[in-house]
């Protein structure tokens, strides 16, 4: 084995003692959990999406925006007006964009578990 000392890289030869390697192949354990369906379905609703928490979020944003429009829109200048209004349409445009995505995650959700729960008759 020779060292560069430029790079202090270690530079092994093919047909030496020490480049040659052992493999040791170690065994698996595997541990089964029992869970019910309804623990399984539990698992994916609709209340572990991310895009859920968005939704309702953006949705609130926006009611706020409304809100604030009903109670002072006589008071604002234009310009606040037409910002508060397009800031509540954006509000709710996201809301919808992200309840589409969550009930997507909420569709494959179920069709995975659908699908772990055959597999699981199936074997019995």
């Amino acid at each position: 084995m020779e060292e560069n000392p430029q790079r202090s890289l270690v530079v092994i030869e093919p047909e030496s003692s020490e480049s040659r390697i052992t493999i040791e192949e170690r065994g698996r354990k595997f541990v089964v959990h029992r869970v019910l369906t309804s623990e399984l379905r539990s698992i994916g609703s609709f209340q572990n999406s991310v895009n859920l928490a968005f939704c309702m979020l953006t949705a609130g944003l926006g009611s706020g925006f409304v809100t604030s429009l009903i109670l002072s829109h006589e008071t604002m200048s234009d310009r606040k007006l037409y910002l508060f209004v397009l800031l509540s349409f954006a509000s709710f445009l996201f809301s919808f964009y992200f309840g589409i995505r969550a009930w997507g995650d909420w569709r494959q959700s179920e069709r995975k578990i659908a699908d772990i729960i055959n597999e699981g008759k199936k074997a019995t």
